[in-house]
C-alpha cells in the first residue's frame, strides 16, 4: 500500500512539472527573404509583418504562459506558403493568424481589413488574393507543390468552390473581433471582414486569418505602421481581439458574446434566398482567348450559338443553357468530347458567380 502510494506522488508530481499547453496559436508574419512583399518609401512590408508578430507573439506569452506561440519565421527568412501551414497543422494550431501589410494602385486606399477563407463576393477581393497567392512562383517547384495552381490565373480559383473551411464560423469570430478593436481602439478605417482565396488559409486544419493592417501604399498609412505608435497599437489591437477570443483553461477559443452576432452559413444562403431572387443559369466555359473570334470560326468545332464574356484581356466562349446542375453536368460529359478540359460556369442573372454558391441558392 506505502508502495503504491509513493508512486502515485512521484507520478503526481511528475505530472505537476509538466506544463500544460491548453492552446496553440501559430502567428505567421507574411512574406520575407527574396519575398519582400509590398515596397513603400520607407518602410517594406516584410519588415513590418515581422515586427507585429514578434511583438504580438511576446504579449500573448506574458499574459497567458500555457499558451503555446509558434512563429512560422522569427527572421528575415523566406518560408514556401505550404510550409507555413504545415507548421500550423503539424503542431495541431488552435489558431492561425497571418500578418500582412496591403497595397494598392490607388494611392488613396486606406483602412484595416481582416480576411477568412471563403468564396462569397470573392470576385471583389480577386486582386488581393492573386498578389498574396503570387509567392509561390519563388518556390521551386511550385506546380507541383500546389496541385497545377497558377495564381494569376481567374481559372484556377475555380478549386476554392468546390472547398469549404470547417472552421468558418471561428475564423468569423476572431476576425470580427480583429476589425472591432482596430476601429473602436486604435480608429483606423474599417474595410470589414472579408471572404477571399488565400492559399495559405486553405492549407490549415484551425481557425485562420489574414489580417492587412493597412497600406503601405498609402504615405500617411505608410508612416503610421512605421512609427512605434503604430507598431504597438496594432499588436495591442490583435492582442486584445485574442483575449476576447481566447478563455484561459480552455482547450477551446470561448464563443462571442451576444452583443456580436456572426452568422453562420446556412443564415446567410437563408438571408440570400429571402433578399434575392434566383436567377440561376449554367453554361459550359470551352476556352479563353483574347481573339474574338466570328460565330463561324473553327475554334468552336461546329458548337452553334457561344456566347462570350469578357473578363480583363480575356474573352470566355461558352456553350449552352441549363437552369439546374444537373443538366449542366449531362450537358458537360456531352462538350467534353470536343473540348477536354471544359468546365462548368454559373451565372445569377448576368454577374458571373461561383458554382457552389449557385447551388446552394437554389437548394
Amino acid at each position: 500500500m506505502e508502495m503504491k502510494r509513493y508512486i502515485a506522488s512521484i507520478m503526481l508530481c511528475m505530472a505537476m512539472s509538466v506544463p500544460v499547453h491548453a492552446f496553440t496559436v501559430v502567428i505567421d508574419p507574411g512574406h520575407g527573404g527574396d519575398d519582400p512583399g509590398a515596397i513603400g518609401r520607407i518602410a517594406r512590408e516584410k519588415t513590418l509583418n515581422l515586427n507585429a508578430a514578434l511583438q504580438l507573439g511576446e504579449m500573448i506569452k506574458e499574459a497567458y504562459p500555457e499558451v503555446d506561440v509558434i512563429y512560422t519565421r522569427q527572421t528575415d527568412v523566406f518560408i514556401p506558403l505550404h510550409k507555413r501551414a504545415d507548421i500550423a497543422n503539424k503542431n495541431k494550431a488552435d489558431l492561425f493568424i497571418s500578418i500582412h501589410s496591403n497595397a494598392s494602385d490607388n494611392r488613396n486606399a486606406s483602412g484595416a481589413e481582416t480576411f477568412v477563407l471563403g468564396t462569397e463576393r470573392m470576385e471583389d477581393n480577386l486582386d488581393i488574393a492573386m498578389r498574396e497567392n503570387a509567392v509561390i512562383k519563388l518556390e521551386a517547384d511550385y506546380q507541383s507543390s500546389y496541385e497545377g495552381f497558377d495564381p494569376n490565373s481567374i481559372d484556377s480559383y475555380i478549386m476554392f468552390d468546390l472547398l469549404q473551411s470547417d472552421y468558418m464560423n471561428q475564423s468569423l469570430q476572431f476576425a470580427t473581433l480583429v476589425q472591432k478593436q482596430f476601429v473602436d481602439s486604435l480608429k483606423r478605417g474599417d474595410r470589414g471582414v472579408r471572404q477571399a482565396a488565400f492559399l495559405v488559409l486553405l492549407r490549415t486544419a484551425c481557425p485562420s486569418v489574414l489580417i492587412e493592417m493597412g497600406f503601405i501604399s498609402n504615405r500617411d498609412e505608410e508612416r503610421f505602421l512605421a512609427s512605434e505608435e503604430g507598431k504597438i497599437g496594432i499588436t495591442r489591437s490583435i492582442f486584445r481581439a485574442f483575449s476576447q477570443f481566447y478563455r484561459p483553461g480552455k482547450a477551446v477559443p470561448a464563443l462571442l458574446s451576444d452583443t456580436v452576432v456572426v452568422p453562420t452559413t446556412e443564415q446567410q444562403i437563408a438571408q440570400a434566398r429571402e433578399q434575392q431572387k434566383v436567377d440561376i443559369t449554367y453554361k459550359i466555359q470551352i476556352f479563353s482567348t483574347r481573339k474574338k473570334l466570328p460565330k463561324n470560326d473553327p475554334a468552336f468545332k461546329g458548337l452553334k450559338n457561344c456566347t462570350c464574356k469578357k473578363d480583363g484581356v480575356w474573352l470566355k466562349y461558352m456553350y449552352g443553357s441549363c437552369k439546374t446542375y444537373a443538366e449542366a453536368k449531362k450537358l458537360q460529359a456531352t462538350v467534353k468530347k470536343k473540348f477536354a478540359d471544359c468546365i462548368i460556369v454559373a451565372f445569377q442573372g448576368d454577374e458571373q458567380i461561383l458554382v457552389k454558391r449557385a447551388i446552394e441558392l437554389q437548394k
